[in-house]
């Protein structure tokens, strides 16, 4: 790609990479393994308001001919024209915030080189170790076209099949999942820790090379420090301001959250690591906006599930993305922060242990499936429970920080047109529904009540 556009720097605006015909035909050749010409192009933004912060995304819609039939290459963002000969296909691009700020909050160019790592080397090792278990490569990644983080004199960008082209789609991050699609969820998410887990046992060279990479921190350090604090800080004291009337909490529970958060913000190092052998590669920041489902019924194509305990009955298939603040942690951050952001009340209320003994089933068989058995025997609820209580204060901490943002009113705003101000004070949360208040009393008292916090 040709490095025609101004490099980012800290404290000035950003520019996002240009997307020429030539480079995409360039990628998309090496993708298709076959010969063609791109004719046209059109690239639009694709920021929904309100709803992102940490990135740019724009879809891409590339006219191309070929005479060889680009159809049966296997990738879905081909779809065939009216014409014979031509296809169109679908992307989307991933860059970097378009401000300085933007960029400090979310140490851009330490989270888009972790994803572009991701993509470009822990996916392909994921898959090379299933194809050597003879077990179907997992399928809850989108296909990446290409990647670069900018340290190969390119523009930083990560360019992705646009999921939504084929049907995919996030739910309502106010209202949630449904309990079959908080299952599905849950049986990928098992995969993708018990592939880390095998992988590092197994491939501990592989692993050793990859892990840190992935798993760099991006959020502790003195520097992180004097962003993360001031912000957080006054995040909580807008979750203490809509919980002041609320009655019946436990007895001194704020100050004690409190007392846990500024804690863990003050930490300028690395945190301890997790308990081993089932400290995994971890997604971190999985809620709605980062699930995206397709539904069987309305699609033709054939939507395959990762083998296990009968969830290819499951009407729906899903892909899970933003891969940036991945880190080495126990499982349990994951499940327990989708739980108590994505999955609503009225159901974690009936089915919470079922679906904590599901996730469980799921990881022991992944485990099994991936050779690691004498591992798998070692996954049950009193270690899942023992891991949730190590972990308790941090989950619920993340958990109270991100309920402000998924039950926040919807905004007719961009993200990147919020001011500084707003941002630092948490004046762009705004938070009104009772829903809010129920969703967060409630993980409150579930952390308290069962012994986890």
């Amino acid at each position: 790609m040709a490095d025609n556009t101004p490099k980012s720097k800290k404290g000035e605006m950003h520019a996002v990479p240009s997307i020429t015909k030539d480079f995409l035909a360039r990628i998309l050749k090496k993708d298709l393994n076959s010969d063609l010409e791109v004719l046209n192009l059109d690239v639009t933004s694709a920021l929904i308001p309100g709803e992102n912060y940490g990135s740019c995304f724009s879809k891409i819609t590339v006219l191309v001919e070929s005479k060889e039939d680009l159809l049966k290459k296997g990738r879905l963002y081909v779809k065939s024209s009216e014409e014979k000969g031509l296809y169109n296909i679908h992307l989307v691009s991933k860059t970097m915030p378009t401000n300085a700020f933007f960029i400090d909050i979310f140490n851009s160019p330490v989270t888009f080189q972790k994803e572009s790592d991701f993509y470009k080397q822990l996916v392909p090792a994921y898959e090379s170790l299933c194809r050597k278990k003879g077990i179907p490569p997992v399928s809850f990644f989108p296909h990446c076209v290409y990647c670069s983080d900018g340290s190969d004199g390119n523009n930083a960008i990560i360019l992705l099949e646009d999921l939504k082209s084929q049907g995919y789609a996030n739910e309502d991050r106010q209202k949630g999942v449904s309990l079959p699609q908080a299952k599905m969820v849950l049986h990928e998410l098992a995969w993708m820790h018990a592939l880390s887990v095998a992988l590092k046992l197994q491939e501990p060279q592989t692993y050793n090379e990859l892990g840190p990479i992935v798993a760099k921190n991006f959020w502790h350090g003195q520097d992180r420090a004097k962003i993360s604090y001031p912000m957080m800080t006054n995040m909580f004291d807008k979750i203490k301001e809509n919980l002041q009337n609320v009655s019946g909490l436990p007895a001194g529970i704020m100050d004690k959250i409190e007392k846990s958060l500024k804690n863990d913000l003050s930490i300028t190092v690395e945190p301890n690591p997790p308990r081993e052998p089932y400290a995994s590669i971890a997604h971190l920041d999985l809620w709605t906006n980062n699930i995206m489902f397709k539904c069987k019924e309305h699609t033709s194509e054939k939507v395959d599930c990762h083998p296990g305990c009968g969830v290819e009955t499951f009407p729906f298939c899903l892909k899970l993305v933003d891969f940036q603040t991945t880190g080495i942690r126990s499982p349990v951050r994951d499940v327990l922060f989708f739980l108590y952001t994505s999955v609503p009340k009225a159901i974690r209320s009936k089915h919470l242990n079922e679906m904590l003994e599901f996730y469980c089933d799921e990881f022991r068989n992944a485990l099994g499936m991936l050779g690691c058995q004498t591992e798998a025997k070692g996954v049950t609820l009193e270690w899942l429970n023992n891991e949730i209580t190590e972990n308790g204060a941090a989950i619920i901490n993340q958990v109270l920080a991100m309920l402000l943002v998924v039950k926040a009113d919807k905004s007719e705003k961009h993200a990147f047109s919020i001011s500084e101000e707003e941002l630092r004070s948490g004046e762009s949360l705004n938070v009104t529904s009772d829903d809010y208040i129920d969703e967060t009393v409630s993980a409150i008292d579930d952390f308290v009540s069962k012994g986890w916090f």
